[in-house]
C-alpha cells in the first residue's frame, strides 16, 4: 500500500521575471529533492527524449539540472558533492554495485 507524505514550501517569487529568488522547505522536503538529484538525471532525460508525448518532464528536467550547473559552489559541502549531482551516473549506484 501506497503511503504519502506532506511537505512545506515557503517561496518567494519576483513575479516580473516569474522566476524563485527564495525558497524556505523543512529537512524531508530537502532530503526528498536531494535524493532525487542524486539519480544519474543525465541518462533519464535521455530517456525522456525518447517519449515525444512528454515535452514538459523533459524540460523540467534539463531546467533542474541547468539550475544546480548555475548554482554557486557555496551552496554544496564541497565540489564533489556538485560534481556529482551534475554527473551522468550516481555515486550512489556506483558504490551500491561494489
Amino acid at each position: 500500500m501506497a503511503t504519502s507524505a506532506k511537505f512545506s514550501v515557503k517561496l518567494l517569487i519576483d513575479q516580473k521575471r516569474n522566476k524563485v529568488v527564495l525558497a524556505e522547505a523543512d529537512q524531508g522536503f530537502v532530503d526528498v529533492l536531494i535524493s532525487l538529484l542524486s539519480l544519474p538525471m543525465g541518462k533519464i532525460a535521455r530517456f525522456l527524449e525518447n517519449h515525444k508525448d512528454l515535452p514538459t518532464v523533459l524540460a523540467c528536467f534539463q531546467n533542474l539540472n541547468r539550475s544546480v550547473t548555475d548554482m554557486g559552489i557555496e551552496h554544496f559541502e564541497t565540489e564533489a558533492c556538485k560534481s556529482m549531482l551534475l554527473s551522468s551516473v550516481s555515486e550512489y549506484f556506483l558504490c551500491d554495485s561494489m
